[in-house]
Formats: C-alpha cells, sequence, structure tokens
C-alpha cells in the first residue's frame, strides 16, 4: 500500500521585493522533483490548465525563466 501525505504550500510575498516565493514538499525523492521541473516535457503535463497547450523553451539554468506558449 502507498501512503500519500499531503503538504502544505507557501506562498510569501515582500510587498517591497518583486518576488514571489512559493514553498511545498513533495513526497518524491530530489532527482524526481528537479527533473519535472526542468524536462519541457514533464513541465507541459503540470504548468498551467489542462485544456491548454504549452510549449516551453527553457535550459533548466539557475536563474531560468518559463518562457512558454499557450
Amino acid at each position: 500500500m502507498t501512503t500519500v501525505q499531503h503538504h502544505e504550500t507557501t506562498i510569501e510575498v515582500d510587498p517591497d521585493v518583486p518576488l514571489v516565493r512559493i514553498v511545498r514538499e513533495f513526497d518524491a525523492p530530489p532527482a524526481k522533483v528537479f527533473r519535472a521541473h526542468t524536462d519541457p516535457e514533464l513541465v507541459v503535463q503540470w504548468l498551467g490548465p489542462r485544456d491548454v497547450t504549452m510549449e516551453i523553451d527553457h535550459h533548466g539554468t539557475v536563474g531560468a525563466r518559463y518562457p512558454g506558449n499557450h
């Protein structure tokens, strides 16, 4: 039997800095979480609405953006 824990997501916004920090703990090994955020084929599966086609163009580098077309 697999047990899944649901962790609370926190969103922090500093009104003096143009930054939104989203913190969440995942029930997966770090390598899988990293791949889910850096593999364009996986990113389009979880980022954005399900009924929208998306193309991601990024290389998973530090400071990279997610330039995508919906």
